[in-house]
């Protein structure tokens, strides 16, 4: 349809049941640091 743009597939999804598991094992865990080890892991996004 004209004006629809198709939707990329979300580069993160593949690292969210990891963050998951990261958050419930340290509520405290700052974000930078969780996102250091996604990083690592092979995301790359931003």
């Amino acid at each position: 349809m004209p004006g629809q743009r198709r939707q990329a597939p979300d580069a993160f999804v593949p690292f969210l049941e990891y963050c998951r598991r990261r958050l419930a094992d340290d509520p405290h865990l700052w974000a930078s640091t969780l996102f250091d080890e996604v990083r690592e892991l092979g995301y790359q996004g931003g």
